[in-house]
């Protein structure tokens, strides 16, 4: 039978296009010449995907069957180190030699270019079908948490040997003896180019692990009458979750840790948490898991739903995932010596931004994940064009929610912006039937549907975003509220949004009646009852008059930056805001006595 992937050349954007399994290599020399990313199907489809992709061009609504040739488990860089995911990855390979029983014939890593796949067998022998998506999800995710849920019908994945454009590095095939005994340096280094001179010997495929399957609904395929029922509370499934799933060394201290945490919180005796981490760690020496348990008991270490640990094996089936509440309302310094340790150890350089790098004329102002950030000024100045601008200048994933101009207008506003445009440039140029401009501002995704506030978190998982511009806050929906009093919900949530998700949040928002006509705005002058500004981390004003373009841009408050100040010319024909020299007399006598050239 012929097999069939859809691919996506150059940018996941461009996908819905159907070729053969067979003719994949001509596609990745081609994408290799080009020096672009290449992507491609999960699953592999059969000869009806030919007539749906040509009817339909996308996967959804496909009704005939899904194929698992083998498959991929992610192991996610997100927002940490390059030699973090380098041990999770050894981690999980440990795991499936130690606790599963592969051999490493059964097992070939790959570095992702960012992160790490670990291809294995159809172990689980899922057969094909228009649910194997879901089945081959419910059974990885039950038995493998640690590792990134990838296993959707529509998913696409990075194809081997091809550039991550992020990274610049390729994704390559590694040796076990790479994998678990290389220097992450080493791998990075390996991975400049492609390594199509490796290839790995084909899966025997001898492992059987059939009766391990789990269905949609959770339950197992096969009863085996010799294991336990397992009926879990909804509290804090975390940890039920990593208990259940044994011991895993690299990361055996940690999750002891925080076990012995959410079990003393539990009402766990001190002896019969001793005797639940002993046999949880059944290769540990017991006087040494009984110290870090005892430890845990005497200080009172306390975990929250944001550390790292918890997140990995967080379910939605827990209470307390909708809002991420399970404390730590009191923390001791040792727990948060170790937790902004672990914070500083993290790699920001493709989850913040620095207002530095767009301006340079200002001092470092720098935006991290868990920040929401608010804009205020009155209406028709540019709020908007100004956020535009930061969007298109940050090389991150963002989603833009424009909730007062419909979609077009903003796309064309973001082409102006990318490309110095004005208005009937750009109105010629696609008369013309001319396609391209796109291609700078690939990164952002833009809704024009005003969403409810409940619905953003799964409007953010969906998109994969960094950044959400929510433009503006007000038009929100709250469910039972529709006046202003609303605002004060949707800061809270907002805030909860970026924490939780840890991602970065750009707000823009009206300013009161009273502001507008008194000018000289101030941290309270958005409109209702600065609840929003309450809970910003950051409150950025843009001040100026609609008869001139000078538009004055400034912080009114930070939680922890210095502030800035720039004036600046908004370009009414692209949108596009210049600072002004500070040797101009649009600064004060006493500003240009410091000013610093622009050069």
């Amino acid at each position: 039978m012929i097999k069939y992937l859809e691919i996506a050349y150059e940018h996941p954007s461009n996908r819905g296009v159907v070729i053969e399994k067979s003719k994949m290599a001509s596609v990745i020399k081609r994408a290799q010449e080009d020096n672009v990313p290449l992507f491609m199907s999960y699953y592999a489809l059969d000869e009806a995907a030919v007539q749906h992709f040509t009817t339909y061009k996308t996967i959804r609504n496909y009704k005939n069957n899904f194929y698992i040739d083998h498959i991929i488990l992610d192991i996610d860089k997100g927002t940490n180190t390059d030699a973090y995911v380098h041990q999770l990855a050894k981690d999980f390979v440990n795991k499936l030699m130690k606790q599963w029983k592969f051999s490493s014939k059964d097992i070939h890593p790959w570095y992702s270019g960012s992160g790490y796949h670990i291809e294995i067998p159809n172990v689980f022998k899922i057969q094909p079908s228009n649910t194997a998506p879901q089945v081959l999800r419910e059974t990885c995710m039950t038995h493998f948490p640690e590792v990134d849920n990838i296993f959707d019908h529509a998913r696409i994945i990075r194809v081997g040997h091809t550039v991550n454009a992020k990274t610049g590095r390729y994704k390559i095939p590694l040796t076990m003896e790479e994998l678990l005994e290389s220097e992450t340096s080493d791998i990075l280094a390996l991975a400049k180019e492609p390594r199509m001179d490796f290839k790995f010997k084909p899966f025997a495929e001898s492992l059987d692990l059939s009766d391990f399957i789990m269905l949609p609904e959770g339950k197992h395929s096969v009863q085996k009458t010799e294991k336990l029922k397992e009926d879990p509370t909804k509290i804090v499934t975390c940890m039920q979750t990593c208990y259940n799933k044994g011991e895993l060394e690299g990361s055996r201290h940690a999750e002891i840790l925080r076990m012995a945490s959410a079990f003393r919180r539990g009402g766990m005796p001190l002896n019969a948490c001793v005797s639940a981490m002993v046999n949880f760690a059944a290769t540990m020496e017991p006087d040494e898991v009984q110290r870090l348990v005892a430890d845990v008991y005497r200080a009172g270490y306390r975990y929250s739903c944001t550390d790292e640990v918890m997140k990995r094996y967080c379910s939605d089936k827990c209470i307390f995932y909708k809002n991420k509440n399970y404390l730590p309302e009191i923390q001791n310094f040792s727990s948060l010596e170790n937790e902004y340790e672990h914070f500083m150890a993290k790699d920001f350089a493709n989850n913040s931004f620095d207002l530095k790098s767009i301006y340079p004329e200002i001092d470092s102002f720098v935006s991290y994940p868990g920040e929401l950030i608010v804009v205020i000024g009155d209406t028709k100045l540019g709020k908007s064009a100004w956020v535009q601008n930061l969007c298109v200048n940050i090389d991150m994933p963002i989603l833009y929610l424009s909730l007062e101009m419909q979609s077009r207008l903003t796309f064309r506003r973001f082409i102006q912006i990318a490309h110095k445009m004005t208005k009937d440039e750009v109105n010629n140029y696609y008369k013309k039937g001319k396609k391209g401009l796109a291609d700078k501002i690939q990164h952002i995704q833009i809704m024009s549907v005003a969403p409810k506030l409940e619905t953003i978190e799964k409007l953010i998982i969906e998109s994969g975003a960094k950044i959400v511009v929510v433009d503006v806050i007000d038009a929100i929906e709250v469910q039972g509220i529709n006046d202003e009093s609303k605002l004060g919900p949707i800061g809270t949530g907002l805030k909860s949004i970026a924490q939780n998700m840890d991602i970065i949040i750009i707000a823009i928002h009206h300013i009161s009646k009273f502001s507008s006509r008194e000018g000289n705005l101030d941290i309270h002058s958005g409109k209702g009852s600065s609840s929003i500004e309450q809970k910003a981390d950051k409150v950025i004003a843009i001040e100026g008059t609609r008869t001139t373009p000078y538009r004055k841009i400034h912080s009114l408050g930070s939680r922890d930056e210095s502030g800035f100040s720039i004036n600046t010319i908004m370009e009414s024909d692209t949108f596009i805001f210049t600072p002004i020299p500070k040797t101009s007399v649009f600064y004060s006598k006493e500003e240009r006595s410091h000013a610093v050239p622009i050069v």
